[in-house]
């Protein structure tokens, strides 16, 4: 009976002993997973904070200089996979933002473009106009150091092409005060080379050049010397 005591209590002694290292190993375990989930709140929470810093730092950002860098800190939030609904709500206000810079931006750009094509043709329209006075006053002035007829009969076809027609006007300026110009008797062009060609004098400057649509002298003004 002795021996079969002994058994009881050694069994219940192991038993204890069982039990309690269960429960040891059970507490250490929900400790360990408790740690786990806490670290990984705060993994979260720093993700959610930085996320945050980044959506109203692009928010924030009044300039179109930096649409690129700024959709990729957007993308590099959305790799986030983030929950968090303030997150969320951030993310969608810099969706509409950005969409509204990137318009804007191309806006802009579109605008430097013609601000660059306007000033480009305008510097060639000043190229033309000065290079049909200086040429128009070469042709001029050679018209009129021509003895021969035929050679002057020449230089009237190789400038008739400048103008849009025979009877473009001619007008010459012999007096100007306070801005207010007194002209010569009126002429057409055809008719002034024919004068140069005849009287051999050419004692004016080109002034001003008036274009048609075809890039054609429609009105030529002299001042005379």
């Amino acid at each position: 009976m002795k021996s079969i005591g002994r058994k009881i209590t050694q069994a219940l002694i192991i038993g204890t002993l069982i039990f309690g290292t269960a429960s040891l190993s059970g507490c250490k375990k929900k400790k360990e997973l408790a740690a786990a989930q806490a670290a990984e709140a705060a993994r979260m929470a720093d993700m959610i904070k930085e996320a945050t810093v980044i959506l109203n730092g692009i928010l924030d950002d009044k300039t179109l200089e930096n649409i690129d860098e700024n959709y990729a800190l957007l993308n590099k939030v959305k790799a986030m996979k983030l929950e968090d609904p303030g997150v969320l709500n951030l993310v969608i206000q810099v969706q509409d933002k950005l969409a509204a810079d990137k318009a804007a931006h191309a806006a802009l750009m579109e605008k430097e473009r013609e601000k660059a094509a306007a000033a480009r043709d305008a510097e060639a329209k000043r190229l033309k106009i000065e290079t049909d006075k200086r040429n128009l006053n070469q042709y001029f002035t050679a018209l009129v150091g021509e003895k021969n007829t035929a050679k002057a009969n020449t230089i009237i076809s190789n400038t008739m092409p400048m103008f849009a027609g025979d009877l473009v006007p001619v007008l010459i300026i012999i007096a100007e005060e306070n801005g207010v110009k007194d002209y010569d008797k009126p002429t057409t062009i055809k008719a002034y080379l024919n004068y140069l060609k005849d009287r051999k004098a050419y004692k004016a400057e080109v002034e001003t050049l008036t274009y048609d649509q075809n890039g054609k002298i429609s009105e030529l003004e002299l001042r005379k010397k």
